[in-house]
């Protein structure tokens, strides 16, 4: 991305993602070296420059829940505070499965940064959240407690969800066409119907 480029997103910047906005500020901020000297369009301040600007710290997975507006900025820069890649998808899921106000992901975030916690340990601390045991994992999931996080951070990473990636997986692994067998089982509900609505109404039904 050139200069030219980054400028235009964002002059676009109500339209654009924010991962998006990011990158250009990352190339921005190479040319005029401070956010205050970096160009800005009407509704775009020096503070919103800084706080889109520090998700470039972020997988793009957690960048793609921002865009799609389940983690706030403000949840992002805590977030991205943590310099542990594992904790930062540690935090982030579990703010987006349980709605997590900023307040307590601060807290979080400070039980690893100043009490020297590991995330799992302050999760289960200030949350009472056991990872292995995580209430939040859906319970339709097709893996062991101990993957859900690597099938989350797969799914995310993709820009799909969960649930999206375990119908995948499961589909490519079985080698089955799932539309193929969802098909035949309308016909054959169908056909079951209209047997059933041939029968005289005097006559048991082995269908019942």
């Amino acid at each position: 991305m050139n200069a030219q480029t980054a400028a235009d997103i964002l002059a676009r910047h109500a339209t654009v993602p924010k991962s998006e906005i990011a990158q250009a500020i990352s190339v921005l901020l190479k040319a005029h070296k401070t956010y205050s000297a970096i160009p800005r369009p009407d509704g775009l301040s020096r503070r919103n420059l800084q706080a889109i600007h520090k998700i470039v710290a972020l997988p793009p997975g957690i960048q793609w829940k921002v865009d799609s507006g389940y983690i706030s900025l403000s949840q992002a820069a805590e977030i991205a505070k943590l310099q542990s890649e594992s904790d930062q998808w540690l935090l982030a899921i579990y703010a987006v499965q349980e709605k997590l106000p900023l307040s307590e992901c601060k807290t979080l975030v400070n039980a690893v940064k100043n009490d020297g916690e590991t995330m799992n340990a302050a999760l289960r601390r200030v949350s009472g959240v056991h990872i292995d045991n995580a209430p939040f994992i859906p319970i339709n999931m097709l893996a062991l407690p101990r993957d859900w996080l690597r099938f989350t951070q797969a799914a995310w990473s993709r820009r799909i969800t969960l649930a999206d990636f375990c119908y995948l997986a499961a589909k490519d692994s079985a080698g089955i066409d799932m539309t193929g067998v969802a098909d035949e089982l309308t016909q054959l509900a169908n056909r079951i119907r209209h047997a059933k609505a041939a029968m005289p109404e005097d006559e048991p039904s082995a269908l019942n």
